[in-house]
């Protein structure tokens, strides 16, 4: 049986990685894995916006611009 994948964000670790729960479920599930995601998604509230300003200083102090 093939799986399909889908993965949802769960906040960050202690060293300040992400984090994802991955659902997986046979060919043709993936309205009921959209449900469990979404309902996840919600009761765990693990989005972390990212900070866009920290990554670009990040990428500049690496590229030297």
């Amino acid at each position: 049986m093939k799986l399909h994948n889908g993965t949802i964000p769960n906040g960050l670790d202690a060293n300040g990685w992400p984090q994802g729960i991955i659902l997986s479920g046979p060919y043709l599930s993936d309205p009921q894995r959209i449900a469990v995601g979404y309902a996840l998604e919600q009761a765990l509230n693990g989005r972390v916006e990212p900070d866009l300003e920290a990554t670009i200083a990040e990428i500049d102090a690496v590229t030297g611009r």
